[in-house]
């Protein structure tokens, strides 16, 4: 029996970190899907409506950069869970 890929090779740790800090749902399995099609270590990317954590992009997928525009509405909606709250170095 062979144990199942993780999904973007993050641990379940990981996952749940992802999941519960930074309320992410389907964003994960749609990043899994693009990461399939295209490698973003290294690449520059535009994000259009989202702002997936720098602490998934940039430092565990390895992007060189990652920019995320977003209406300013969803920013009051995420609240707490945004993470340029509580991470200023971002």
């Amino acid at each position: 029996m062979t144990a199942s890929p993780l999904l973007l090779g993050l641990s379940k740790a990981q996952l749940n970190h992802f999941q519960q800090d930074f309320k992410l749902s389907y964003h994960l399995n749609y990043l899994q899907v693009c990461q399939q099609f295209v490698a973003l270590c290294g690449l520059d990317v535009l994000e259009v409506g989202g702002a997936l954590p720098a602490s998934l992009v940039i430092d565990h997928l390895g992007c060189n950069s990652w920019t995320a525009v977003e209406a300013p509405a969803y920013d009051q909606e995420l609240g707490s869970a945004n993470q340029f709250h509580r991470n200023l170095l971002d």
